[in-house]
C-alpha cells in the first residue's frame, strides 16, 4: 500500500471518532497517558498545544494500516453525545455499529462503540473507546480490515487512554 492510499485509510479511521473541540496549552503527557502494545510504532504524532493526535502502527501491518489512533481534545459535549453513532461514524457511507457502556481508568465512565463500514471491497472494523473528563474528550479507536486478525493487545491497550496522572486499573468492558 502506497504512503497516499495508507495516509487515506488512516485519515477514514479517524473520521470515525472525530467529535469534540476546544483550547488550552498543555504538553501531551499532561493531557494523557497510553500504553501501546508491545512492538507497535509510533507513526505519527502531533501535538497541537490544546489537543494530540497520535497514530500506532500494527507490527505485523503489511496492506492495509492497521492501527491504533488516539485522539484527546477540548470538548462542551457530554459522553453520550460524542458516542452516538452518527457522531462517531462521521456519516460515513454504509456505517453500521452498536454501542455499550464501560468503564476505564479507575472506573471513570467511557463507551465502547464498534462500527463496521465497507472499505475498498472489504469491511473496516473499528473499535472505539471513547471517554469525557473535565471538558476534554478522549478517543482511542482499533482500526483492521475484516480479514486482519484481531490483535488482543490493541484492544486492551483502548482503554489504557487517559488524563496524565490517572490510573488505568478498574477496567471493565
Amino acid at each position: 500500500m502506497n504512503t497516499m492510499s495508507l495516509k487515506r485509510a488512516l485519515g477514514m479511521a479517524g473520521s470515525l471518532v472525530m467529535a469534540c473541540v476546544g483550547l488550552r496549552l498543555a504538553d501531551a503527557a499532561e493531557l494523557y497517558t497510553f500504553q501501546a502494545p508491545a512492538g507497535w510504532q509510533d507513526f505519527s504524532h502531533t501535538n497541537l498545544g490544546n489537543r494530540a493526535i497520535s497514530i500506532w502502527r500494527g507490527p505485523t501491518d503489511t496492506h492495509f494500516g492497521e492501527n491504533i489512533l488516539l485522539i484527546v481534545k477540548p470538548t462542551s459535549q457530554t459522553l453520550d453525545n460524542v458516542s452516538q453513532l452518527k457522531a462517531v461514524t462521521g456519516g460515513l457511507p454504509g456505517a453500521q455499529g452498536s454501542r455499550r457502556p464501560m468503564t476505564i481508568c479507575g472506573g471513570h465512565p467511557a463507551m465502547y462503540v464498534y462500527v463496521t463500514a465497507p472499505f475498498r471491497g472489504h469491511t473496516l472494523i473499528s473499535e472505539n473507546v471513547l471517554s469525557v473528563w473535565n471538558n476534554v474528550g478522549y478517543s482511542a479507536t482499533y482500526s483492521r480490515l475484516d480479514y486482519q486478525e484481531t490483535v488482543q493487545s490493541a484492544r486492551s491497550a483502548l482503554t489504557t487512554l487517559c488524563p496524565g496522572g490517572a490510573t488505568t486499573s478498574s477496567t471493565s468492558w
